[in-house]
């Protein structure tokens, strides 16, 4: 796995440890920020990379299953399009695509999905904490 998630093949900021690229996650395209922290090297850095994205590629499902534990029951109350039947935690979980990863200085970690006509075009954001709990799942845009 360390091989997609190499900094070398992404772009360097010149002005700053922080990096951008593009791989290939769940069978999509998806964009990565990832930003150095405080004292951090590219060794370092490289390392928090490979751990982060080995830790998200190996939980996908559980970053499903939260969204769908935050967001479902506001999905059915508030977001239904007139004569649309109340969606299931599958329905919602098959409408998310992961589209950009943002790994923080402070070693959070944040995940931007669409969710097409479920939530009207709005962005669903998830937040990790450094410890990788769950720290929001929330609508954006």
């Amino acid at each position: 796995m360390e091989e997609f998630f190499n900094l070398n093949d992404f772009e360097k900021d010149p002005f700053a440890l922080r990096y951008q690229g593009k791989v290939l996650l769940d069978e999509r395209t998806v964009r990565i920020d990832v930003e150095g922290g405080e004292g951090e090297t590219e060794e370092t850095l490289q390392a928090r990379v490979y751990e982060q994205m080995g830790w998200l590629t190996n939980n996908f499902s559980a970053v499903s299953i939260y969204i769908t534990e935050e967001l479902l029951e506001i999905k059915n109350e508030s977001w239904l399009q007139e004569g649309e039947a109340p969606m299931n935690g599958m329905q919602l979980r098959s409408g998310l695509r992961l589209t950009h990863v943002r790994l923080a200085a402070d070693k959070s970690m944040e995940l931007a999905y669409t969710a097409g006509p479920i939530f009207w075009g709005h962005w669903v954001v998830v937040g990790i904490n450094p410890d990788y709990t769950f720290f929001y799942a929330t609508l954006e845009g």
